[in-house]
Parts: C-alpha cells; sequence; structure tokens
C-alpha cells in the first residue's frame, strides 16, 4: 500500500498537495479533516508549463454535482519563470472530491525542433491527470462531535436479533446487516426488497414498520447524558445482486444479465441447463449414476457422463461460432446479388460501417447482411465475389480467435471447439464436486436429484421464463426458455481483476465454471449509467436514499464486486440526504492501486477486517490505540469457534443482561467472554480520540510480544497497550517471558492486566437450534487500578522515569497503562515552545558565515587544522552530507513526509543530544553564527528532560527554526530581483552560499590579507573538488563566477576571486589549477579568456564596477621566471595593466615548459605535454595552442590506463584554435575597443615589409569578427556563397554546423559537433549570421540535448562513448580510466550557453523563453530532492546517474542562474542599471607603474 498512499505535506495550517506529471496520482490517498486548508501547487517537473486546474468541491455549499467543476486561478502565471504558483481551497463539506487538472504539453525542446513530429500526428496533445480528495466525515450526537477516530463498531445480523433489535451497551457504535426483506435463502445479503423493512422484525404493515425502525435509531442515537444510548449506526448496503424470488425482476429482467441483453451467455446457459437436467434423471433414476458421491471414482464417473454423454448432444458450441460450409457461401452470395437494392441509397445503411455484423439471435449466431454488406464496400465496387470472400474470410477470423482463446487454433471450429473449453470447464467441475461431496472440510452435501443439483446453479429462470417444462440434450434447447427472463447467478471469481466486470462478452468465467457461484443471488446490470438500465438505478438510489435518512453511515457489502461507477453514484446520492455520511466497505481486491481507485471514487472511510480467536484479547487492546475506527462482529467477544453462518444459521443471539449477571449459559452480559475487556477498551479509543494522543509508535519486542504507545503532545501523557499474541497451538501457560519496559515518567493506572488462566471450552451446546453459544476462556484479570494492585507488574521509579518488570507474561495476556510526565519534561517542552515562539533573530553574516552555518562537506572540514569536525555519522544510515544544516534538512523534509519515526536518525535523536550539540559547536565557531549556536545549546539544556518520544520533534523544530534564520537571510541577501523569485532561484542561490567558502591550507599566506579573505576560493564542486590543490579551478571559477556571485549580489566575492587570480598571473595566463598561488599549474589556454570574461561581466553588471580595473595587485610572480619566484619581492600594479599584459603576451607569442615538469605535477602525461605553446594567427586573429599531447580546454581528460594503452594521451587535445576561446576573445576586444578614454593602446606594434602594423583591441576584434565564419562554419551544399568558406570535404561528417576547433594535428576533429561553439555564439553573437546560428542551434537541440545537459560528442561520430566510469580499467582504449569523460557523457554547463545563445537569435524571444523555463523542470526538480542541494557536474546516457560525477558542481549551477537573469531581463527589458562612472577610465600615467 505504502507507495500508493501520500501524506499531504504540512506547513503550519496549509496542507500542501504537489500537482505533478505522474498519472499514479489517481492511486495516492488525499485525507483532510473537515475545514482544512489544501494549497495546490505545480511540482518542479511542470515548471513553465501552463496548468488548468479543476475541482467539483461544491462552492457556496451549493448541491453536489460530481460533473460540475469549477475551475481554480494559480495566484501567478504558471508559465511565469520567475514564480511560484499554488491556489488554495478551504474544504468545508464532507465527501470525496474529484480534481482534474490539464498540463500543457513539452516536447522538451527549447527552439521547438526536437523529435519531429509526424505531419499525420497532429498537435501533441495536453496531458490530463486526474485526483481525489477525501474529507472525513463528522457526526453530531447531541453536542458531541465524532470522527471516524472515536468509533468503536461492532456488527449485528437482524435475523439472528430476534424477533426484536436491540443494541447491547459496550460503548461500542452498531452496524447492522439488512434489515430490509430477505429472499427465499433467508440470508441479509440477499434481500427480496429493498424498499421493504423484514416483516418478521418490523411487521407487515411497511409505515409501521419506518415509525418502528426511526424510534429503534432515534433512541440508540440520542446522547447518554440524555438517557439515550449514545450510538452511531451503520448499516450495510448490498448493490450488484438481489434475491432470485425478488418480485420486480419478472417486470425489470433488463435489470440483470439475460440471454436477450447478453446473449454471449447462451453457452453457459445451455451447460448449465444440461447439468440440471442430469440432476433431474440421476434423482428419478433415469440415468444409472450415483445419487450420492462417497469416492473419486464416483466424482470420475459423473463428470465423465457430462463430458462425453451430454454435452456433445447439447453443444454449446454452436452458440459461439458460426459454421462455415458450402451452402453458407452459396446462401452469402445469393443474399448479396438479392441486396443489389440498397445501392441506390447507399447513405440509408452509412452508420454501419462500423457496427458489429455477427449478433445473436434465437438460438444462434447470425451475420447480419446489410452490415455485411457496407463492412465488405460491396455497394462501392459491386463484387459480390470478391465481398463473398472477404465475409467468408471474416468469419474464419471470428471463429479462429475463439479456436486460439481456447487452445485449438489448428482445429476446425464447428467439431473441435467444444472439447477445448469443456477441459478447463470439467477440471472447474471437477474440484468443486471434491470438495463439496467428499472434502471433510466442506458442506458435505448429500444425494443428488432436481432440487439439490450436482452443482449450485449458474441462472436463475424467472416464473416467466420457462415455456415449456420438458427439454432434451440438443442445441434446440433455449426454445423452451423465455431468454429474457433468464438471469445469470453472482458469484465470486478468485484471481480475477475486481475493478473488472466478469460478465461481458469476452469473458468466459462462466463458461469455464471458474464463478464460484452463490445461487441465492442474481447479478445486477448497470451498464455504463443510469440510462443503461434507468428503473434499476431510480431504484437502487431509492433504496440508498431511505439507508441514509435513518443510519450515520454504510458498509458497502461485497464492495470490491461492485462496480465503482455505481458504488459512487450511490454514495453521492447518499450524501445528499445526509451529507457526513460515514462510508465503511468489504473490499478486498489484492491490489493497492485497485483499493485505492475504490476508497478514492466512493470516499470510502474504513475498511472491514477480522482476527482469530486466539488473538482476540491482544488485538482487541492493540487495536483500541490505532488512530482510526475499530471494529468487532457480535460472536467474536463471545469468543464463538467459527463465524455465523449468515444465509443458512437459524440460531439467535443469546439475550443480553447488561451489568447484571447472566442467570445461564442462555445469556450474556457484561462478564461474558471478553465484553468487559471491550467495554473498557471501547472508552479508552474514544478517550485518545478526544483528548488528542495524537502520536503513536509501535515497538516489536519480539515475534509475539509487541508495544504501541500513544502520547498527547500537549499534556505529554501516554498510553501504552504491551500485548502479548496467542498463536495456534501456544502453550497458554508459557510463563516464562519477563519483559523489562522504561516508562518516560511516572506510571499512574492500569487501566487493563490481564492474562489466560484456562484453554477455551464451550460455554454451552454448540449445536442448540435456539442460541448462539461461545466458549468459555478463564482471564485473571484487573480493570483501572493502582499498578501495585497487579501481582506480575514491579515498577521501580528513577529520576528519569519509571523501570517496569512484568513477569509471567503468558500467550493472550496484555497490559495497558498510563504514564503521567515528570515536572522536568513539562519545563523542558515549554522551553522549547517558547525558544519557537520567538522573534527571528536578527543575523549579519558574510557568504563565509553562510558557508559555515549551510554546507561544509567532510573534506573541505577536514582540511581545517584544530577544525577537523567530519560530518555527523548516523548509526544504521551514514554520514550526512554537511557538516551545517543542510546535511539534515533534506533528511528531515522526507522523513516528515513520510511520517517515518522509526528513522535511524530519530532512534538517534531519542538515544540522545549529540547531534544538537554537534550543530552548536559547529556554529559557535564563528563568532556571527554564535546567537544561532545559543538557540541550540538552549535546546539541548534541556533536551534529555524530554519525553523520549517528543525529543525527535523537538530536535526537528529547533534545528528547522534555525535554518529558516539562515536560509531567508542568505535567500534576502542574495537573491537578485533580476535573477527572480522563486523557489528555484532560491535553490540555486543555496550554490552560491554552497560553493564559496574557506580552505584554511591553501592561502596565498599574506601577512596583510585578512584571515578569510585569504583563504576564500570557489570549490570546483563537491565532494571531489572540496579541499587542497584540487579544489580552485581557473576555468571553472570564472565560467561559474558570473551566475554564483554576480548574478547573486556576492559582489566582493567576485572581486576578491578576480583579483586573487590576477595576484598570480605568469607567462600572460592565470593558473588552472590555483593551489593557493603556491604550486600553481599554467597548463590552460582557456582559462585566461575566461577570467578577462568575468572581468568584463564585473564591469557591466556591477554598480560602479569599471572600479575593478584600477585596483592594484601585489603580483606573486613579478616575472615568468622561476628563479624570480624566490629572490624577487612582490611588485604591484592595477588590473588594467595585467590585463594589459596578458594580452600583449598573447600577441607576442607564449611558449614554456611547465616548472617542475615531471610525475611530480603530473603522473600521468607524457613528457611533450608539459611543453606549453599559444600564438595569434596574422591572418586570421584566431588564438592557436596546443599539441596532440596536452590539452588546454575544458574537455581536457589525460588517459592513465596503462593496460588500455592509453596513459598520457589527452582524449580530447582540441589544439588549434578551439571555438569558444574565439568567441571568448572576440567578447573581450570588442568591449575594450568600445571603452572611451581607454589609456592601453596600441596593444602591439611590429614590422611588416617596409612598413608597421599595430594592434589595437579594434582590429583585433575586427579580424577574428571577419575570419570567423569563413573558417568555422561548415555550410549546406546548396548554399549560395558555399565557396566562400573553408571545408575539406572528405573529413565533412554533418553540415550547418560549426567546426570544434580550426588547425587541430588531427584533422577530423575539427568537425566534430560538440557542445562549445554555443560559448562563442552566446558571448560575441557578432560574429556570425542569424541563419547560420539558428542552424547550428537547431542541429545541437536535435543532437546533443539531453535531460538535464549535453552530450559532449555527436552520438554519429565513432568515438561517441556516453557512460562514464572512472574505474573501468578494462582493454578498451576509449573508456578505461574514464578515457570518455567528454566523449559523449552529458555535462550541466554547456546548457547555459546554449540557451544564452538560443536568446540572442531567436525571433520570438518571449515563446524561447518560456520553452527554456519547461525545459528547467527537470533541473529544479533534481534539485528539490538533491541531498547535495545541487546540480550534478555530469550524467550519463539519456541523463541517467553519474557515480564519478561530482553530485553539485560550481559551473553546472551558475549556468542556470546566467540564463535565468538573460530571460529576466529581456522578459523586462526595463530594469535599473548598475551605476557608472561619469567616463569608463580614469586617467593614469602608464610609465608612472
Amino acid at each position: 500500500m505504502a507507495p500508493f498512499v501520500s501524506a499531504i505535506n504540512s506547513n503550519e495550517d496549509v496542507l500542501t498537495l504537489t500537482l505533478g506529471d505522474d498519472a499514479s496520482i489517481q492511486h495516492r490517498l488525499y485525507r483532510l479533516s473537515k475545514g482544512s486548508r489544501v494549497r495546490f501547487m505545480p511540482a518542479a517537473c511542470l515548471r513553465g508549463r501552463s496548468i488548468k486546474l479543476e475541482i467539483n468541491y461544491p462552492f457556496n455549499k451549493k448541491n453536489f454535482d460530481r460533473l460540475d467543476f469549477t475551475t481554480l486561478h494559480f495566484g501567478v502565471d504558471p508559465t511565469s519563470p520567475n514564480s511560484d504558483p499554488y491556489t488554495d481551497l478551504f474544504f468545508e463539506l464532507a465527501g470525496t472530491f474529484d480534481f482534474r487538472y490539464t498540463v500543457e504539453p513539452s516536447d522538451n525542446s527549447i527552439l521547438g525542433i526536437s523529435k519531429q513530429r509526424k505531419a499525420d500526428e497532429g498537435p501533441k496533445q495536453p496531458n490530463k491527470f486526474q485526483g481525489h480528495i477525501i474529507v472525513e466525515s463528522e457526526i453530531m450526537l447531541g453536542s458531541r462531535r465524532l470522527t471516524l477516530d472515536n468509533l468503536s463498531i461492532m456488527t449485528m445480523i437482524p435475523p439472528a436479533m430476534g424477533p426484536t433489535i436491540a443494541m447491547i451497551d459496550l460503548q461500542a457504535d452498531q452496524s447492522l446487516a439488512q434489515p430490509q426483506e430477505q429472499g427465499g435463502s433467508n440470508s441479509c445479503y440477499s434481500l427480496k426488497n429493498q424498499l421493504r423493512l423484514n416483516p418478521k422484525l418490523f411487521g407487515e404493515d411497511p409505515d409501521k414498520a419506518d415509525a418502528k425502525l426511526a424510534e429503534i435509531v432515534a433512541q440508540a442515537n440520542k446522547p447518554r447524558d440524555e438517557g439515550g444510548l449514545g450510538l452511531v449506526l451503520i448499516m450495510d448496503v448490498v448493490y450488484n445482486h438481489t434475491s432470485p424470488d425478488s418480485e420486480w425482476l419478472n417486470d425489470h429482467p433488463e435489470a440483470g444479465f439475460n440471454l436477450v441483453n447478453s446473449a454471449f451467455l447462451r453457452a453457459p446457459f445451455v451447460l448449465d441447463r444440461a447439468i440440471a437436467l442430469m440432476s433431474k434423471q440421476i434423482g428419478d433414476g433415469t440415468l444409472d449414476l450415483p445419487r450420492r458421491v462417497q469416492s473419486q471414482e464416483d466424482v470420475t464417473r459423473l463428470i465423465d457422463h457430462l463430458e462425453y454423454q451430454i454435452l456433445p448432444c447439447a453443444h454449446p458450441a454452436e452458440h459461439l461460432s458460426l459454421a462455415l460450409s458450402r451452402s453458407l457461401s452459396l446462401s452469402l452470395s445469393l443474399s448479396l446479388s438479392l441486396s443489389l437494392s440498397l445501392s441506390s441509397n447507399s447513405t440509408q445503411h452509412s452508420d454501419l460501417t462500423s457496427s458489429p455484423f455477427i449478433s445473436f439471435k434465437k438460438t444462434m449466431r447470425i451475420v447480419d447482411m446489410d452490415v455485411a454488406l457496407h463492412r465488405s464496400s460491396y455497394l462501392v465496387h459491386r463484387n459480390a465475389q470478391w465481398a463473398c470472400a472477404w465475409l467468408r474470410n471474416e468469419i474464419k477470423n471470428y471463429n479462429g480467435a475463439l479456436d486460439h482463446e481456447y487452445g485449438h487454433a489448428n482445429a476446425p471450429s464447428a467439431q473441435c471447439l467444444m472439447p477445448s473449453y469443456l477441459g478447463s470447464a470439467m477440471g472447474s467441475l471437477r474440484g468443486t464436486m471434491a470438495y463439496e461431496r467428499l472434502d471433510p472440510t466442506g458442506p458435505c452435501l448429500g444425494d443428488i436429484d432436481e432440487q439439490h443439483p450436482l452443482f449450485s446453479p449458474y441462472f436463475t429462470i424467472l416464473a416467466k421464463g420457462r415455456k415449456q417444462d420438458t427439454y432434451d440434450y440438443s442445441p434446440e434447447l433455449l426454445e423452451a426458455f423465455d431468454l429474457e427472463h433468464c438471469l445469470v447467478n453472482n458469484g465470486w471469481l478468485f484471481g480475477g481483476d475486481p475493478s473488472t466486470d466478469f460478465v461481458h462478452p469476452t469473458s468466459r468465467a462462466y463458461l469455464r465454471h471458474d464463478v464460484v457461484i452463490w445461487g441465492d443471488c442474481v447479478k445486477m446490470r448497470y451498464g455504463s449509467g443510469p440510462k443503461d438500465s434507468p428503473w434499476l438505478w431510480e431504484h437502487m438510489a431509492e433504496y440508498t436514499r431511505r439507508v441514509c435518512k435513518n443510519f450515520h453511515g454504510v458498509r458497502i457489502d461485497n464492495c470490491h464486486s461492485t462496480p465503482r461507477h455505481v458504488g459512487q453514484y450511490m454514495m453521492d446520492i447518499g450524501r445528499t440526504v445526509r451529507p457526513d455520511l460515514l462510508v465503511v466497505a468489504e473490499l478486498f481486491t489484492n491490489s493497492a492501486e485497485t483499493d485505492a481507485a475504490f476508497t478514492n471514487q466512493l470516499g470510502i472511510s474504513t475498511l472491514i477486517g477480522e482476527y482469530t480467536l486466539e488473538h482476540s484479547l491482544p488485538l482487541m487492546a492493540l487495536n483500541a490505540l490505532i488512530s482510526n475506527g475499530t471494529g468487532t462482529t457480535r460472536g467474536f467477544d463471545e469468543l464463538w469457534p467459527d463465524k455465523m453462518n449468515v444465509v443458512a444459521d437459524p440460531r439467535k443471539y443469546r439475550p443480553w443482561t447488561g451489568n447484571n449477571k447472566p442467570k445461564s449459559d442462555d445469556e450474556v452480559g457484561i462478564s461474558t467472554g471478553l465484553y468487559r475487556f471491550r467495554r473498557v477498551l471501547n472508552q479508552l479509543h474514544h478517550r485518545l480520540t478526544d483528548e488528542h494522543y495524537d502520536q503513536a509508535y509501535v515497538d516489536l519486542k519480539s515475534n509475539d510480544i509487541i508495544t504501541v504507545t500513544r502520547h498527547c503532545l500537549k499534556t505529554l501523557q501516554e498510553v501504552t497497550v504491551v500485548a502479548r499474541l496467542a498463536f495456534s497451538g501456544d502453550n497458554l501457560g508459557d510463563e516464562s517471558a519477563e519483559l523489562h519496559l522504561e516508562a518516560p515518567g511516572r506510571v499512574k493506572r492500569v487501566i487493563l492486566a490481564a492474562r489466560p488462566i484456562a484453554a477455551a471450552k464451550p460455554a454451552g451446546d454448540l449445536q442448540s437450534s435456539k442460541w448462539s453459544y461461545g466458549h468459555s476462556l478463564e482471564y485473571e484479570d484487573f480493570l483501572n487500578v493502582e499498578p501495585k494492585e497487579c501481582p506480575n507488574l514491579d515498577i521501580t521509579s528513577h529520576e528519569t522515569g519509571d523501570r517496569l518488570r512484568v513477569s509471567k507474561f503468558r500467550p493472550g495476556a496484555v497490559l495497558v497503562y498510563t504514564v503521567e510526565p515528570l515536572p522536568a519534561m513539562l519545563n523542558a517542552v515549554t522551553t522549547i515552545e517558547n525558544i519557537l515562539k520567538q522573534p527571528n533573530h536578527p543575523v549579519e553574516m558574510t557568504a563565509v558565515d553562510l558557508n559555515h552555518a549551510l554546507f561544509r562537506c567532510n573534506q573541505e572540514e577536514e582540511t581545517e587544522e584544530g577544525k577537523q569536525d567530519g560530518v555527523y555519522y548516523i548509526p544504521n544510515y551514514g554520514p550526512l552530507k554537511f557538516v551545517g544544516l543542510l546535511g539534515l534538512i533534506p533528511l528531515l523534509d522526507e522523513i516528515v513526509a513520510s511520517n517515518n519515526l522509526g528513522h535511524p536518525l530519530c532512534d538517534n535523536l531519542r538515544a540522545g543530544p549529540w547531534l544538537l550539540k554537534f550543530l552548536a559547536q559547529h556554529l559557535a565557531k564563528r563568532n556571527s553564527c554564535k546567537p544561532l549556536a545559543s538557540i541550540l545549546w538552549d535546546a539541548a539544556k534541556v533536551y534529555m528532560d524530554l519525553p523520549i518520544g517528543r525529543r525527535p520533534w523537538a530536535f526537528s523544530q529547533v534545528v528547522s527554526y534555525v535554518y529558516n534564520i539562515v536560509y531567508n537571510y542568505a535567500t534576502g541577501r542574495l537573491m537578485s530581483d533580476q535573477a527572480g523569485q522563486c523557489r528555484f532561484v532560491e535553490l540555486l542561490t543555496l550554490s552560491s552560499v554552497q560553493l564559496y567558502g574557506l580552505d584554511a591550507r591553501r592561502t596565498l599566506d599574506k601577512a596583510s590579507l585578512e584571515q578569510d579573505s585569504a583563504q576564500l576560493s570557489m570549490a570546483a564542486g563537491l565532494p571531489h573538488f572540496a579541499a587542497g590543490w584540487m579544489r580552485s579551478w581557473g576555468r571553472d571559477t570564472f565560467i561559474a563566477l558570473r551566475g554564483l556571485l554576480m548574478v547573486t549580489k556576492n559582489y566582493e566575492g567576485a572581486k576578491l576571486l578576480i583579483l586573487r587570480y590576477a595576484a598570480v598571473v605568469r607567462h600572460g595566463l592565470i593558473p588552472n589549477l590555483f593551489d593557493g598561488g603556491r604550486n600553481p599549474r599554467y597548463n590552460c589556454r582557456d582559462a585566461t579568456w575566461w577570467w578577462l570574461q568575468a572581468i568584463k561581466d564585473y564591469c557591466t553588471l556591477v554598480p560602479f564596477g569599471e572600479d575593478i580595473l584600477f585596483e592594484v595587485v601585489e603580483r606573486r610572480f613579478p616575472s615568468d621566471d622561476p628563479r624570480e619566484f624566490e629572490e624577487s619581492g612582490t611588485v604591484s600594479m592595477p588590473l588594467c595593466l595585467i590585463m594589459h599584459e596578458v594580452l600583449q603576451k598573447h600577441l607576442h607569442g607564449i611558449e614554456f615548459r611547465e616548472w617542475n615538469a615531471g610525475p611530480d605535477i603530473d603522473r600521468d602525461m607524457s613528457p611533450e605535454g608539459f611543453d606549453i605553446a599559444i600564438h595569434v594567427d596574422r591572418e586570421t586573429g584566431f588564438i592557436h595552442g596546443g599539441s596532440r599531447w596536452n590539452c588546454g580546454t575544458w574537455m581536457d581528460k589525460m588517459g592513465s590506463s596503462e593496460r588500455a594503452g592509453n596513459k598520457g594521451h589527452p582524449a580530447t587535445p582540441r589544439d588549434g584554435a578551439a571555438v569558444e576561446i574565439q568567441g571568448l576573445a572576440y567578447s573581450v576586444l570588442s568591449w575594450l575597443a568600445a571603452m572611451p578614454k581607454c589609456p592601453l593602446q596600441p596593444l602591439h606594434t611590429e614590422s611588416v615589409g617596409s612598413g608597421e602594423k599595430t594592434w589595437t583591441f579594434e582590429h583585433w576584434a575586427d579580424l577574428l569578427k571577419a575570419n570567423f565564419s569563413k573558417h568555422f562554419y561548415v555550410p549546406r551544399m546548396d548554399a549560395g556563397d558555399y565557396d566562400s568558406y573553408v571545408v575539406n570535404e572528405e573529413l565533412v561528417n554533418r553540415r550547418g554546423i560549426f567546426k570544434d576547433t580550426v588547425g587541430s594535428s588531427a584533422e577530423y576533429t575539427d568537425y566534430q559537433l560538440r557542445p562549445n561553439f554555443p560559448v562563442a555564439l552566446a558571448v560575441a553573437p557578432e560574429l556570425v549570421s542569424d541563419a547560420h546560428a539558428l542552424s547550428a542551434l537547431r542541429l545541437a537541440e536535435e543532437v546533443l540535448l539531453g535531460p538535464l545537459g549535453m552530450r559532449t560528442l555527436d552520438p554519429s561520430d565513432w568515438k561517441y562513448r556516453p557512460n562514464y566510469d572512472n574505474s573501468n580499467d578494462t582493454d578498451d582504449y576509449q573508456v578505461a580510466k574514464g578515457f570518455n569523460y567528454h566523449q559523449g557523457p552529458e555535462w550541466l554547463w554547456p546548457i547555459g550557453y546554449f540557451c544564452r545563445a538560443i536568446l540572442n537569435f531567436a525571433d520570438n524571444k518571449q515563446d524561447t523563453i518560456h520553452r527554456i523555463n519547461q525545459f528547467f523542470a527537470r533541473h529544479e526538480e533534481h534539485l528539490a530532492h538533491s541531498h547535495w542541494v545541487g546540480l550534478p557536474e555530469l550524467c550519463n546516457e539519456n541523463g541517467s546517474f553519474c557515480a564519478d560525477s561530482c553530485p553539485t558542481q560550481a559551473w553546472s549551477a551558475a549556468a542556470v542562474l546566467d540564463v535565468l537573469y538573460d530571460a529576466n531581463m529581456l522578459s523586462n527589458p526595463i530594469q535599473q542599471k548598475s551605476p557608472r562612472r561619469s567616463s569608463s577610465f580614469r586617467a593614469f600615467r602608464l610609465s608612472s607603474v
């Protein structure tokens, strides 16, 4: 049941119901109490999609109409990218209500071109979902308000109550089986007249009978303090069958399945009549067969005679198949010839083209020639021969389907169909006969005759159904009956699908004799709605109205076989009479989904269950503590040895003496059986609900000993039941069990202590025809006593509570006691409540403080000298993800949502305050977090004084309180209005907090720098890139800088990192691996250009951002000479001059060998790989670099498998001119060129022939622009300007793309389709035409776009390997040791630049923003469920999980934030621009620096 039951998450007084894209919502159970407020909120997976939400709740308390839906409007547009839409609804009426919602379809396309639909498919249809909400009933008895949880129900069988209906006073509400007029079988579940009360109980006068019932109901309902019984009354209702002697059946045979409206039943009817005739002939001696079955041989003789002698004569097969013969062919030809007259008016029968042409008539199946003519297209083609051939083939197919169904696909239909299905039918009949007539546990039926046939009849023949008294075994036996008045009986189909009616044309259940038949019940035929059987629907509706007029609730008998739409309709009728109708049901479907469907559609409050004799008292006690209604049937508490037979049992209930002792065994009173226990436990059950003992905890002490505790959150009082189950064969004298229990307080009272002291024995004549007797089972019991009065209970008091020792705890024993809290416990709860009532503490926290309070993974903490906390380890669960609060919050959310108090975390919280103290100690390490730590310390001081069951609650509340303070501050401080205000942006913003923090061991070690700023850095990802030399990567930092720090307004952090890397510029490059500035590596070509782009973004996005250009930077490396690092001091210069130096050195050319080259800095690289070379092509302006032995861009996987032979081989060298570097260069150079008063020109002057050539920003940028498309674009063959592009036709794989590189050592790699070109299109859209850009982007979406990221290589490429596994060390060169890191796995960060590029070129930008918003639904959903609270580094094929990926990566979150920022700026162009200085550059002299 668990996967289909959903608790609606509670947030104060608002219950949030999430609307997702999972059709299983229809199987979830949403239960509310009246007065609840529900918040409907689209799930993350529906982000950005238009949603229409409707509900059939009757607003303004008007009459409920299930088909009348009202549209609910969300407070904001669900398609908005910057909103969290929701709508609230108060539920003040009880009932079951349907909500449905239609969701705009999504093709997961951003440009709208993915997976092009076929022309004939038409537009994609909206997705439709439906769910149900059940609002529980409330019953008023006087001034007392009752819900299902209050009820303790006892079911009574009216015929067993004697001539009068008398209630017994056990403080148990009464459930009555049918008091209506019964049929001939005397079963109260086989009614003769649903609209008349039983004359044996209420008299013959209907009016007096109704008045008598009303009087009984009034007395039962009257509150106890007014002299009544204070009982809720519930009555059984039966909808799916009626008694065969129901007089109305003769007038309305269409209400059942008869042989006219259900002609497919004729074959089983022939079989049934053959059995009846055989039984008659056995009885009158016509057949020489045994009248009484006494052996298996008798069974064989009878069944063989039926199968081989009788059925071949009756031939049921003729009612299933169509004989195909020469005469039929001739008749078809004749019929077709005679039907030519139809051709003059073909429209007359146009509706027949989809009609069935095989139908029933009289005793056979026939072909409707009018329909056949149209179906065969005869009227169009006039080809009689062809039409005959077509019809012959259709008949063969029809019969062949039957043959196949019965396992004789190769046999001629007319001759061999019968044995195929009879094999199944005869097998069923053999088993049934053996059980009913030989098995000692069966009914042991007697002689066979007409009145006692071989088998219970499958059909009822009404008074009007028999046309003649005699018939024989022949296919014509149907002529002896009026087919409309021959109706099929109801029954039970073992293993069948209860949601599907087993009486339908394709079912063979009756033919196979699979139905366990109820011979006294005619099955009702409702059809699909009231129009199919109007009289029956209205009859049963009136029946429902009359029941609901007198009774508070109904119990739907045989609910699992009642068509759901019928049950729903009748319950809706009932609620019009009694709005707070309580609905319980007998429901056994063996399917959680089907149970949920019945429960939701009918509004079922609870189901009916039973338990065995040995378990009676223990289960009774345990059930008393459940937070639901409880129930029993009269007889169990009297210890009846078996259930009363509701059909044939003539015995009556013994008279009830109440509190008086019975005078004989013919009476029962409160001292009989378990009644005294029942009354006490019913009183307890009512009290627990009324006094709000709302928390429950179950503990399985052993295989047969269970404890259940109900806890009152307000008073801290508890009630505990300890029960030892008694199984069949247990020794009730076994006193070896001794229990040791602890009570969180003082044991105040023993409500019940009982143990059996003698085995059950008959209390009277169990076979008496007058009374129903039970067993006598003696108990030693104590009711409502002081603990010291119980002889086998020893209690010792301690400071923390009482300890109980329970001895001689026999099977069947029960102990129920109450616990009062200690004063310290009450004080502790008051302290916690006072903490939670305090207004939010004002806090001032830096980004470092926020990182410390919320995050810090294990690897980060282990690097802090003297602060090696590590994360908290939960026994039987494992380590948390973070030391900070967000290590716990996602886990707490899951536990609360699933109400899983058995989680290992809860066990740990109950055991001690360790986790609370751990968090407090961690927070206290930073001054700004100490006020938060003090809150936790205050809670920790009283934590162990709390009742053990309240500790998880207290912890969750206090930690959530502190977390909300930090979360609200963080999102308020960091969230940018320009990126949007919604939960998705909030979660992304937390990534900036998560990944920007301290790394104590990697610092520049400058005394002039403050401690925090010296240690600050951005982690590339967690946990793999969390600390040490692997933490800070130049490329990752500056790809992520705009999104994580600028968009989130952490301008100081962005500035610090820009300047930090400027301090270690060397060779005209920033380092790839920062390593705290101690041993940086300068082995990449792209990081420097990402750094320059970040500076541009800082100047344009940040208020007065240009000021950073004049920040003075202390250079760590004053020159490129390794000796300068040790021998010289630092040199200071403004950032703008360092930028100038970087650009100059690129123009001059960069060539060096890495310092300390060798295995000390890279154990996998070949010697040649340490040689770094970069130059600018004078003709194109392209920045070239690298070699086949190193990888200088982000696709930097170096092979490391000696076994596979890829060690020292770069998987993706991308040497030459990488496409994204050219885009970044143009972006930076054009920006600098456009900046007024820039004194940094010229960059470089060089001799060209007899003159000089001056390189300015503008010149370089223009050169890049003029050559970019010419060299990078691969045009289509039909392009008019095809010859103007540089293309090697032999290497082209796809056209309409941009090359990945130009001039690589392996030229074919230039033409690989990878997700790098969108970077250039995003930052420098001026480089390309709109047509070229859109062509390439469309192809990239179609080929590279995955669910979360982008494939790093075209799947058509022979090197494509989409699944990354770094532990793979096979012989496969392409994948060993993760060699395919960038050869197909789907990385997330390129998505950001892909979307930004699309925004640059899309014609309809708002539609594109809408599609992008939808696409990010998966990202939001991932974030919402990630315990790492981040977006992963990469995924494997089609978005599948990659175990070797960082679960949270800086540039992944940053890329999405970048897109949301750009999209919001496009949607809201009138935004406050960042303040600027009056001029872009201050005046200064280069020579002075």
